[in-house]
Protein backbone atom coordinates (compact mmCIF):
# COMPACT_ATOMS: atom_id res chain seq x y z
CA UNK A 1 0.00 0.00 0.00
CA UNK A 2 3.11 2.36 0.83
CA UNK A 3 3.87 1.75 -2.49
CA UNK A 4 1.37 2.13 -4.33
CA UNK A 5 0.77 6.15 -2.34
CA UNK A 6 4.69 6.77 -2.98
CA UNK A 7 4.20 6.13 -6.91
CA UNK A 8 0.81 8.33 -7.03
CA UNK A 9 2.77 10.82 -5.44
CA UNK A 10 6.28 10.70 -7.61
CA UNK A 11 5.80 13.65 -9.87
CA UNK A 12 5.06 16.37 -7.07
CA UNK A 13 7.40 19.03 -5.96
CA UNK A 14 7.54 18.25 -2.30
CA UNK A 15 6.28 16.17 0.49
CA UNK A 16 6.41 15.60 3.93
CA UNK A 17 6.31 11.92 5.13
CA UNK A 18 5.61 11.24 8.48
CA UNK A 19 7.18 8.45 9.85
CA UNK A 20 7.04 8.43 13.48
CA UNK A 21 5.07 5.26 13.19
CA UNK A 22 7.98 3.10 11.59
CA UNK A 23 9.15 -0.07 13.00
CA UNK A 24 12.44 1.38 15.26
CA UNK A 25 14.16 2.99 12.24
CA UNK A 26 15.04 0.20 10.36
CA UNK A 27 17.58 1.00 7.32
CA UNK A 28 14.86 -0.93 4.75
CA UNK A 29 12.93 2.15 5.71
CA UNK A 30 15.24 4.62 5.03
CA UNK A 31 15.74 3.25 1.31
CA UNK A 32 11.76 2.95 0.78
CA UNK A 33 10.94 6.31 0.79
CA UNK A 34 13.40 7.81 -1.39
CA UNK A 35 13.58 5.48 -4.34
CA UNK A 36 10.13 6.53 -5.48
CA UNK A 37 11.76 10.09 -6.17
CA UNK A 38 14.81 9.37 -7.89
CA UNK A 39 17.08 7.41 -10.02
CA UNK A 40 20.46 8.70 -8.35
CA UNK A 41 22.48 6.32 -6.09
CA UNK A 42 21.54 6.30 -1.84
CA UNK A 43 22.94 4.52 0.47
CA UNK A 44 21.37 3.46 3.87
CA UNK A 45 22.81 1.78 6.29
CA UNK A 46 25.44 0.89 8.97
CA UNK A 47 28.94 0.60 9.43
CA UNK A 48 31.35 -0.10 12.42
CA UNK A 49 30.96 3.66 14.69
CA UNK A 50 32.35 3.98 18.26
CA UNK A 51 29.58 5.70 20.32
CA UNK A 52 28.31 6.70 24.02
CA UNK A 53 25.01 6.97 25.65
CA UNK A 54 24.41 10.64 26.73
CA UNK A 55 24.06 11.26 30.52
CA UNK A 56 20.96 12.74 30.75
CA UNK A 57 18.95 11.09 28.17
CA UNK A 58 20.37 7.58 27.46
CA UNK A 59 20.14 8.05 24.06
CA UNK A 60 23.24 6.53 22.03
CA UNK A 61 25.12 9.28 20.14
CA UNK A 62 27.63 8.83 17.37
CA UNK A 63 30.00 10.78 15.69
CA UNK A 64 30.52 11.03 11.91
CA UNK A 65 31.53 12.64 8.66
CA UNK A 66 29.20 11.24 6.09
CA UNK A 67 29.96 12.33 2.49
CA UNK A 68 32.37 14.95 3.68
CA UNK A 69 29.37 16.39 6.12
CA UNK A 70 30.55 15.97 10.11
CA UNK A 71 28.48 15.86 13.08
CA UNK A 72 26.68 14.38 15.71
CA UNK A 73 23.89 12.00 15.52
CA UNK A 74 21.34 10.41 17.74
CA UNK A 75 20.65 6.70 17.07
CA UNK A 76 16.48 5.78 16.85
CA UNK A 77 16.69 3.45 20.23
CA UNK A 78 12.78 4.31 21.25
CA UNK A 79 10.93 1.63 19.32
CA UNK A 80 10.20 -1.44 20.44
CA UNK A 81 11.96 -3.52 18.19
CA UNK A 82 14.82 -1.12 17.64
CA UNK A 83 17.82 -2.29 16.17
CA UNK A 84 19.65 -0.74 19.17
CA UNK A 85 18.66 -0.74 22.85
CA UNK A 86 20.16 0.81 26.33
CA UNK A 87 22.16 -2.52 26.93
CA UNK A 88 23.78 -1.92 23.47
CA UNK A 89 27.62 -2.64 23.60
CA UNK A 90 30.55 -0.06 23.06
CA UNK A 91 30.75 -0.76 18.92
CA UNK A 92 28.33 -2.00 17.09
CA UNK A 93 28.10 -3.84 13.57
CA UNK A 94 25.42 -3.87 10.90
CA UNK A 95 25.51 -5.01 7.06
CA UNK A 96 25.31 -2.75 4.38
CA UNK A 97 21.67 -2.85 2.76
CA UNK A 98 20.87 -2.85 -1.07
CA UNK A 99 21.01 0.66 -2.38
CA UNK A 100 19.19 2.98 -3.81
CA UNK A 101 19.12 6.55 -4.99
CA UNK A 102 20.87 9.71 -4.88
CA UNK A 103 24.72 10.92 -3.42
CA UNK A 104 24.23 10.86 -0.07
CA UNK A 105 24.25 8.40 3.13
CA UNK A 106 21.67 7.50 5.60
CA UNK A 107 22.03 6.43 9.14
CA UNK A 108 18.67 5.44 11.21
CA UNK A 109 16.42 6.88 8.19
CA UNK A 110 18.23 10.33 8.17
CA UNK A 111 19.47 10.91 4.79
CA UNK A 112 22.37 13.89 4.82
CA UNK A 113 23.26 15.54 1.36
CA UNK A 114 26.71 16.10 0.14
CA UNK A 115 28.52 19.10 1.08
CA UNK A 116 28.31 20.94 -1.66
CA UNK A 117 24.28 22.08 -0.58
CA UNK A 118 25.56 23.42 2.52
CA UNK A 119 24.68 26.95 1.52
CA UNK A 120 21.87 29.00 3.22
CA UNK A 121 18.29 27.75 2.93
CA UNK A 122 15.69 30.79 2.94
CA UNK A 123 12.21 29.69 4.73
CA UNK A 124 9.25 32.39 4.77
CA UNK A 125 5.88 32.63 5.87
CA UNK A 126 3.74 34.48 3.59
CA UNK A 127 5.40 37.53 3.25
CA UNK A 128 8.01 36.91 0.75
CA UNK A 129 6.98 40.76 -1.08
CA UNK A 130 6.93 42.76 2.13
CA UNK A 131 10.55 41.42 3.16
CA UNK A 132 11.82 41.75 0.02
CA UNK A 133 13.12 37.87 -0.86
CA UNK A 134 11.62 37.70 -4.50
CA UNK A 135 15.03 38.34 -5.49
CA UNK A 136 16.28 34.94 -3.67
CA UNK A 137 13.69 33.02 -4.59
CA UNK A 138 14.05 33.45 -8.22
CA UNK A 139 17.51 32.83 -8.37
CA UNK A 140 17.28 29.83 -5.66
CA UNK A 141 14.26 28.17 -5.98
CA UNK A 142 15.53 25.27 -4.80
CA UNK A 143 16.57 26.91 -1.50
CA UNK A 144 13.74 28.68 -1.00
CA UNK A 145 10.44 27.56 1.08
CA UNK A 146 7.33 28.93 1.40
CA UNK A 147 5.47 27.62 4.58
CA UNK A 148 2.29 29.73 4.79
CA UNK A 149 0.52 31.20 7.78
CA UNK A 150 2.17 28.69 9.86
CA UNK A 151 5.35 29.65 11.50
CA UNK A 152 5.89 27.80 13.84
CA UNK A 153 6.41 25.03 11.57
CA UNK A 154 8.69 26.90 9.90
CA UNK A 155 10.51 27.08 13.33
CA UNK A 156 11.11 23.47 13.35
CA UNK A 157 11.74 22.84 9.75
CA UNK A 158 14.53 25.44 10.04
CA UNK A 159 16.19 23.17 12.97
CA UNK A 160 15.62 20.19 11.32
CA UNK A 161 17.17 21.62 8.22
CA UNK A 162 20.55 22.03 10.69
CA UNK A 163 20.66 18.78 11.58
CA UNK A 164 21.91 18.01 7.77
CA UNK A 165 23.93 20.93 8.24
CA UNK A 166 22.20 22.87 6.48
CA UNK A 167 22.12 26.99 6.98
CA UNK A 168 18.07 27.99 7.32
CA UNK A 169 17.43 31.77 7.86
CA UNK A 170 13.65 32.19 8.75
CA UNK A 171 11.93 35.30 7.54
CA UNK A 172 8.72 37.33 8.86
CA UNK A 173 7.71 40.38 10.54
CA UNK A 174 9.14 40.74 14.39
CA UNK A 175 6.08 39.87 16.35
CA UNK A 176 5.73 36.64 14.42
CA UNK A 177 9.64 35.84 14.77
CA UNK A 178 8.89 36.05 18.31
CA UNK A 179 6.09 36.01 20.29
CA UNK A 180 3.84 33.60 18.28
CA UNK A 181 6.65 31.04 18.44
CA UNK A 182 8.34 31.11 21.32
CA UNK A 183 7.94 27.99 22.58
CA UNK A 184 9.14 26.20 19.35
CA UNK A 185 12.36 28.98 19.54
CA UNK A 186 13.16 28.07 22.86
CA UNK A 187 13.03 24.20 22.70
CA UNK A 188 13.96 22.95 18.63
CA UNK A 189 16.66 25.80 18.46
CA UNK A 190 18.00 27.26 21.94
CA UNK A 191 17.69 24.80 24.21
CA UNK A 192 19.30 22.56 21.05
CA UNK A 193 21.95 25.26 20.21
CA UNK A 194 20.70 24.93 16.99
CA UNK A 195 22.49 26.90 13.73
CA UNK A 196 18.90 28.36 13.00
CA UNK A 197 19.20 32.28 11.54
CA UNK A 198 16.01 33.88 12.88
CA UNK A 199 15.57 37.36 10.28
CA UNK A 200 12.71 39.67 12.12
CA UNK A 201 11.73 42.49 9.64
CA UNK A 202 9.34 45.48 10.59
CA UNK A 203 10.24 45.48 14.61
CA UNK A 204 9.05 48.05 16.54
CA UNK A 205 6.00 51.45 16.34
CA UNK A 206 8.08 52.33 12.68
CA UNK A 207 5.92 49.30 11.33
CA UNK A 208 3.24 52.15 11.47
CA UNK A 209 0.07 51.94 10.37
CA UNK A 210 -0.39 47.95 11.01
CA UNK A 211 -0.81 49.26 14.56
CA UNK A 212 0.16 47.60 18.26
CA UNK A 213 -1.29 43.81 17.13
CA UNK A 214 1.96 43.75 14.56
CA UNK A 215 4.47 45.85 16.69
CA UNK A 216 6.49 44.43 18.75
CA UNK A 217 8.11 45.74 21.54
CA UNK A 218 9.14 43.28 23.46
CA UNK A 219 10.69 41.26 21.28
CA UNK A 220 14.72 41.73 22.41
CA UNK A 221 13.79 40.97 26.17
CA UNK A 222 12.52 37.75 24.88
CA UNK A 223 15.36 36.88 22.92
CA UNK A 224 18.32 37.61 25.10
CA UNK A 225 17.23 35.94 27.54
CA UNK A 226 17.76 32.71 25.83
CA UNK A 227 20.79 31.07 26.58
CA UNK A 228 22.98 31.01 24.07
CA UNK A 229 20.58 33.26 21.64
CA UNK A 230 22.75 35.83 19.64
CA UNK A 231 20.67 39.27 19.31
CA UNK A 232 21.40 41.93 16.25
CA UNK A 233 19.79 44.58 15.48
CA UNK A 234 21.92 46.91 12.70
CA UNK A 235 21.53 50.26 12.27
CA UNK A 236 21.44 50.58 8.12
CA UNK A 237 21.39 48.98 5.02
CA UNK A 238 24.74 48.30 4.68
CA UNK A 239 25.35 47.36 8.22
CA UNK A 240 22.08 44.53 7.65
CA UNK A 241 24.46 43.06 4.90
CA UNK A 242 27.46 43.24 6.17
CA UNK A 243 25.44 41.10 9.61
CA UNK A 244 23.76 38.78 7.28
CA UNK A 245 26.69 37.68 5.47
CA UNK A 246 29.17 37.41 9.12
CA UNK A 247 26.00 35.73 10.97
CA UNK A 248 25.94 33.05 7.91
CA UNK A 249 29.75 32.47 9.08
CA UNK A 250 28.70 32.21 12.96
CA UNK A 251 28.12 28.72 14.17
CA UNK A 252 24.94 29.14 16.70
CA UNK A 253 21.46 30.76 17.01
CA UNK A 254 21.31 34.50 15.00
CA UNK A 255 18.03 36.71 16.14
CA UNK A 256 18.75 39.66 13.46
CA UNK A 257 16.34 42.46 13.84
CA UNK A 258 15.64 45.02 11.68
CA UNK A 259 12.64 47.45 10.80
CA UNK A 260 10.10 48.57 7.77
CA UNK A 261 10.94 51.96 6.97
CA UNK A 262 13.75 53.84 4.95
CA UNK A 263 16.41 54.97 6.69
CA UNK A 264 19.51 56.91 5.76
CA UNK A 265 22.56 54.95 4.28
CA UNK A 266 25.66 56.10 6.94
CA UNK A 267 27.94 53.31 7.38
CA UNK A 268 30.67 52.04 4.85
CA UNK A 269 29.91 50.10 2.01
CA UNK A 270 32.47 47.48 2.41
CA UNK A 271 32.65 47.39 6.52
CA UNK A 272 33.75 44.24 8.59
CA UNK A 273 30.89 43.44 10.89
CA UNK A 274 31.98 41.60 14.08
CA UNK A 275 29.68 39.84 16.68
CA UNK A 276 29.49 41.71 19.51
CA UNK A 277 31.90 44.91 18.65
CA UNK A 278 30.54 47.89 19.25
CA UNK A 279 31.25 50.66 17.13
CA UNK A 280 32.47 54.41 17.85
CA UNK A 281 30.83 56.87 15.19
CA UNK A 282 31.46 60.30 17.27
CA UNK A 283 34.36 61.04 20.32
CA UNK A 284 33.37 63.51 22.83
CA UNK A 285 33.99 64.38 26.40
CA UNK A 286 30.93 65.14 27.91
CA UNK A 287 27.53 62.72 27.94
CA UNK A 288 27.94 59.03 25.94
CA UNK A 289 25.20 57.78 23.65
CA UNK A 290 24.68 54.19 23.08
CA UNK A 291 21.90 53.40 20.33
CA UNK A 292 21.11 50.59 18.27
CA UNK A 293 18.59 50.05 15.41
CA UNK A 294 17.66 53.04 13.86
CA UNK A 295 18.22 55.35 16.80
CA UNK A 296 21.92 55.16 15.90
CA UNK A 297 20.93 57.69 13.13
CA UNK A 298 18.37 59.83 15.36
CA UNK A 299 21.64 59.73 17.87
CA UNK A 300 23.74 61.63 15.59
CA UNK A 301 20.79 63.92 14.63
CA UNK A 302 20.75 64.83 18.29
CA UNK A 303 24.45 64.89 18.61
CA UNK A 304 24.86 67.66 16.09
CA UNK A 305 22.20 69.53 17.40
CA UNK A 306 24.46 69.12 21.10
CA UNK A 307 27.22 70.22 19.59
CA UNK A 308 26.29 73.38 18.35
CA UNK A 309 24.92 74.22 22.01
CA UNK A 310 28.93 73.24 23.61
CA UNK A 311 27.93 69.66 24.49
CA UNK A 312 30.53 67.65 23.14
CA UNK A 313 28.83 63.82 22.36
CA UNK A 314 30.31 60.20 22.13
CA UNK A 315 28.28 58.13 20.04
CA UNK A 316 28.43 54.09 20.22
CA UNK A 317 26.34 51.90 17.66
CA UNK A 318 25.47 48.99 19.36
CA UNK A 319 24.80 47.07 16.80
CA UNK A 320 25.03 43.80 19.10
CA UNK A 321 22.66 43.61 21.87
CA UNK A 322 23.91 40.05 23.16
CA UNK A 323 26.82 39.53 23.59
CA UNK A 324 27.31 43.27 24.99
CA UNK A 325 30.80 44.91 24.24
CA UNK A 326 30.84 46.49 28.03
CA UNK A 327 34.27 47.10 27.23
CA UNK A 328 33.71 49.72 24.91
CA UNK A 329 31.12 51.39 27.23
CA UNK A 330 33.11 51.65 30.12
CA UNK A 331 35.88 53.18 28.31
CA UNK A 332 33.29 56.21 26.97
CA UNK A 333 31.46 56.81 30.05
CA UNK A 334 34.88 56.63 32.27
CA UNK A 335 35.50 59.85 29.74
CA UNK A 336 32.09 61.13 29.84
CA UNK A 337 30.50 59.93 33.50
CA UNK A 338 26.95 59.78 32.13
CA UNK A 339 25.28 57.71 29.82
CA UNK A 340 21.68 57.56 27.72
CA UNK A 341 20.58 54.35 25.99
CA UNK A 342 18.57 54.79 22.83
CA UNK A 343 16.33 52.15 21.24
CA UNK A 344 12.69 51.61 19.36
CA UNK A 345 11.80 48.97 22.19
CA UNK A 346 10.17 49.13 25.72
CA UNK A 347 12.91 50.08 28.10
CA UNK A 348 11.80 46.89 30.24
CA UNK A 349 14.06 44.33 29.12
CA UNK A 350 16.12 45.74 26.01
CA UNK A 351 19.03 47.44 25.31
CA UNK A 352 18.87 49.60 28.06
CA UNK A 353 18.39 47.64 30.55
CA UNK A 354 21.20 45.20 29.93
CA UNK A 355 23.36 48.63 29.68
CA UNK A 356 21.74 49.62 33.66
CA UNK A 357 22.99 46.03 34.69
CA UNK A 358 26.54 46.32 33.65
CA UNK A 359 26.92 49.05 34.52
CA UNK A 360 25.40 48.55 38.46
CA UNK A 361 27.75 45.97 38.28
CA UNK A 362 30.97 47.98 36.70
CA UNK A 363 30.67 51.35 36.89
CA UNK A 364 27.64 52.60 38.38
CA UNK A 365 27.18 55.97 36.38
CA UNK A 366 24.00 58.65 35.47
CA UNK A 367 21.38 57.13 32.59
CA UNK A 368 18.72 58.24 31.05
CA UNK A 369 17.00 55.90 28.48
CA UNK A 370 15.09 57.06 25.25
CA UNK A 371 12.63 53.81 25.03
CA UNK A 372 9.00 53.25 24.97
CA UNK A 373 7.76 53.49 28.25
CA UNK A 374 5.90 49.91 29.01
CA UNK A 375 2.99 50.45 26.53
CA UNK A 376 1.87 48.91 23.58
CA UNK A 377 2.12 50.91 19.69
CA UNK A 378 -0.94 52.00 17.74
CA UNK A 379 -1.54 52.73 14.31
CA UNK A 380 0.18 55.91 12.52
CA UNK A 381 2.76 56.95 10.42
CA UNK A 382 6.42 55.71 11.63
CA UNK A 383 7.09 59.87 11.85
CA UNK A 384 4.33 60.52 13.98
CA UNK A 385 4.92 57.31 16.33
CA UNK A 386 8.67 58.15 16.94
CA UNK A 387 7.49 61.78 18.22
CA UNK A 388 4.29 60.39 19.92
CA UNK A 389 6.69 57.59 22.13
CA UNK A 390 10.09 59.96 22.58
CA UNK A 391 11.96 58.19 19.72
CA UNK A 392 13.27 60.77 17.21
CA UNK A 393 16.58 63.04 17.53
CA UNK A 394 14.51 66.24 19.92
CA UNK A 395 13.93 63.56 22.32
CA UNK A 396 17.62 61.85 22.86
CA UNK A 397 18.44 65.31 22.65
CA UNK A 398 16.68 66.15 25.69
CA UNK A 399 17.30 62.88 27.81
CA UNK A 400 21.13 63.48 27.24
CA UNK A 401 20.30 67.07 28.93
CA UNK A 402 18.68 65.21 31.53
CA UNK A 403 21.80 63.05 32.09
CA UNK A 404 23.94 65.99 31.97
CA UNK A 405 21.87 68.60 34.09
CA UNK A 406 20.04 66.41 36.50
CA UNK A 407 17.22 67.79 38.81
CA UNK A 408 17.84 67.62 42.42
CA UNK A 409 15.74 69.21 44.83
CA UNK A 410 14.91 71.80 42.37
CA UNK A 411 18.25 72.82 41.59
CA UNK A 412 20.27 72.53 38.51
CA UNK A 413 23.51 71.30 39.01
CA UNK A 414 26.47 70.17 35.91
CA UNK A 415 27.70 67.28 35.90
CA UNK A 416 30.98 67.00 37.78
CA UNK A 417 30.14 70.45 40.01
Amino acid sequence: MVDEVLNDLKDTKGIIIDVRGNPGGQPDIATMVPKHFTTEKVFAGYKATPFKVTPATGHHMVKLSINGVEGKFILDTGAANSIFDNNAVKKFKLTETSSVDKGAAGIGGLVIKKKADLIPYMKQADLTGSLKMNAFADAHPERFFQVGVAEANMMGMAAGLTIGGKIPFTGTFANFSTSRVYDQIRQSIAYSDKNVKICASHAGVTLGEDGATHQTLEDIGMMKMLPGMVVINPCDYNQTKAATIAIADYKGPVYLRFGRPSVPIFTPDDQKFEIGKAIQLTEGKDVTIVATGHLVWESLQAAEKLDAMGISVEVINIHTIKPLDKEAILKSIAKTGCIVTAEEHNRIGGLGESVAGMLAQNHPTPQEFVAVNDTFGESGSPAELMKKYGLDADSVLKENRKALYPLKNNVCFLKGS
